[in-house]
């Protein structure tokens, strides 16, 4: 069923897009941690 594989396609992208996404936001964290360290 074509559908249903195309949905949970979307789904997995959707997935990983916000996982980067969060990945940037603790980049950044790191980058400020930094910065208050010194």
């Amino acid at each position: 069923y074509k559908g249903k594989a195309v949905k949970n396609a979307l789904m997995l992208i959707k997935l990983l897009k916000e996982e980067i996404k969060a990945g940037g936001i603790k980049e950044k964290d790191k980058e400020r941690e930094k910065e208050e360290r010194d």
